[in-house]
């Protein structure tokens, strides 16, 4: 009946939905359901919604003992895979960090896990690696994640991933790039720190376009991403460019398709046509052969989208 009186009486529901959780929670054989997490990851959300983000961080910390009573999140997952899926994905979108560890590459642990096609991938030869690949300064963990996923895509374009496994496989990439950090105390180790944090952000931001928004926007986190890629990007540029020209023509579209406002859209276009120049490619379908050729998931959407924002961007230019 309260919802009736609109709008005005909307902290009033939200008092009523809160006190009901709280019944919930303070109820030993209700606080670790799978509807009472479903709620408090809500409230989360909407709490951040409203920029409180203090309460709603609260919300999550909340939920995340929740989850350890069921056992970690892999255990939820088996059990419960919705909820697992959605206080995964809302919890990492909201703090803007992972807030769960993924599983090891045996498959061990109580972290998230990845889909069964990333393991039955065949061991990647040096034919299948992009041209200069080998000779990039460039962290371990995020080569791995960059080749692993790009042999993936090129297998899948035969038998494409569902929608559940694309989103599983962009929640464990993501928590993966997410979760990492340059390790800053070794000297003479800028450039391979600027090089990992491009590919880590382009990476990310590319699982995210194809992806797209579901369950929260994850509009901030796409923004802050952008924002590390173009710093990272700019200290490597124009030598990464010449010696890595696909891949840089890959990260700066990516970083131009991502880009949230006309400024840095601007940025990212003005390099990527400097690039592209420079490789002789003049069409889309000149730049589609070359993105394809470093990551690509072939999907209609996917493919659109990009097209849509690279033709967008030269017509302001």
């Amino acid at each position: 009946m309260r919802a009736q009186n609109g709008f005005d009486n909307s902290e009033v529901l939200m008092a009523d939905s809160i006190s009901l959780v709280r019944r919930r929670v303070n109820n030993p054989l209700l606080a670790s359901q799978d509807e009472t997490m479903d709620s408090v990851v809500t409230l989360a959300a909407i709490e951040f919604g409203k920029g409180n983000t203090t309460i709603g961080s609260m919300h999550i910390e909340g939920v995340k003992k929740m989850v350890r009573m069921r056992g970690g999140i892999h255990s939820l997952k088996i059990t419960s895979p919705l909820t697992a899926r959605m206080v995964s994905w809302v919890s990492m979108i909201l703090m803007q960090t992972p807030q769960f560890d993924v599983q090891d590459d045996l498959r061990l642990g109580d972290g998230i896990a990845a889909i069964p096609q990333w393991f039955h991938l065949q061991t990647i030869s040096r034919d299948e690696i992009p041209c200069g690949f080998l000779n990039l300064e460039l962290d371990p963990s995020i080569s791995d994640v960059f080749l692993q996923l790009r042999h993936l895509f090129r297998v899948s374009h035969e038998h494409n991933l569902s929608t559940t496994d694309l989103h599983d496989l962009t929640c464990y990439i993501l928590h993966k790039l997410l979760a990492w950090s340059p390790d800053e105390s070794q000297p003479g180790h800028a450039n391979l720190i600027a090089t990992s944090q491009s590919i880590r952000c382009a990476v990310a931001l590319y699982m995210l376009i194809i992806h797209g928004p579901t369950y929260f926007s994850h509009a901030h986190l796409q923004s802050s991403l952008v924002a590390e890629l173009r710093r990272s990007i700019r200290s490597l540029l124009p030598m990464f460019a010449i010696e890595n020209g696909p891949l840089a023509l890959w990260v700066l579209i990516v970083g131009m398709a991502a880009s949230q406002d006309a400024l840095t859209s601007g940025w990212f276009t003005a390099k990527a046509t400097t690039v592209a120049r420079g490789l002789e490619l003049r069409t889309w379908d000149d730049i589609l052969q070359c993105m394809e050729g470093v990551v690509w998931y072939k999907t209609q959407r996917g493919e659109e989208h990009f097209r849509q924002q690279w033709e967008e961007a030269l017509s302001i230019i």
